[in-house]
């Protein structure tokens, strides 16, 4: 099995392991087990950012497009794919979907888990992280970065935005942020005059920029799930512990056409984390 098709089957794992499980040939045509959501807030104002992540011990990239709600208490940043999927799923003309059809389309918009959500009020943000099954959920307040403002313009997404600087959890991040009045933007940053358009460390390993903004109405949700509450460091570490033993914790859940059990080559997932400390 390349990597690639190693990557692919992790990112969906939640939907391949179970049903490789699944003894049921009915199981296609049975509802799918959607988890409930909670409305939180309606957004004003949608981002679409496209990450680039290099990871510097593999050394590749890659790259994924992330949607920021904002709105007037809340504001919610998580994988484009997964923003599609919910939306395909609320407007859908079936009143059931089959679990087929669910499979079908986590696949068709590349879902994947995860999320920060920033209550506006309370000034915390909640978030979700996976680590191969598991849902981890962790709240913190939202970070006061130390910006610096600083000389010099630069045109993203259509938007005149002007330099800023600060250091964060172990890299250091120029920012460039627009006149739009929003003091938002992906990820946990916030805190400058403007809507944050770009992210981008000192060594560009991470880059986030807008490719999209654009007026909205939509739904920001919660979705309620069996999470782990835990913290953010403890969140890192099991991580952490993953992307380095992953085909020791996947054993025994991937299998051959023939039913025998898949014997996978001991590797690193590709993996750069925003945040180090």
């Amino acid at each position: 099995m390349n990597i690639r098709l190693i990557i692919f089957v992790i990112t969906l794992l939640n939907v391949v392991v179970a049903q490789a499980q699944l003894q049921n040939a009915d199981y296609g045509n049975q509802p799918a087990r959607l988890s409930p959501v909670k409305v939180l807030d309606r957004s004003e104002l949608e981002v679409v950012y496209l990450h680039n992540v290099y990871d510097p011990v593999l050394d590749r990239s890659d790259e994924k497009y992330y949607m920021l709600q904002i709105g007037k208490n809340f504001s919610k940043y998580f994988n484009y794919g997964t923003y599609r999927l919910d939306s395909a799923i609320a407007t859908s003309k079936n009143k059931v979907i089959l679990s087929s059809q669910y499979s079908e389309m986590y696949a068709k918009y590349r879902a994947k888990a995860g999320f920060a959500i920033k209550d506006l009020k309370s000034q915390t943000v909640k978030v979700c992280e996976t680590v191969l099954l598991d849902w981890f959920l962790y709240e913190e307040p939202i970070p006061k970065l130390e910006w610096e403002l600083e000389e010099g313009e630069k045109t993203v997404c259509g938007q005149v935005c002007h330099k800023a600087t600060t250091t964060f959890r172990g890299r250091q991040w120029v920012a460039w942020y627009s006149d739009v009045p929003a003091s938002d933007g992906p990820w946990k940053f916030t805190g400058l005059p403007g809507l944050i358009l770009e992210m981008e460390d000192s060594k560009s390993e991470h880059l986030m920029s807008a490719v999209i903004i654009r007026q909205s109405e939509s739904e920001i949700c919660f979705t309620e799930k069996s999470y782990l509450n835990s913290n953010r460091k403890a969140v890192k570490k099991a991580k952490d512990y993953y992307i380095e033993h992953s085909t020791e914790m996947l054993k025994g859940m991937l299998q051959n056409p023939d039913g025998s059990e898949k014997k996978l080559s001991p590797r690193r997932l590709f993996y750069n984390p925003i945040e180090l400390e």
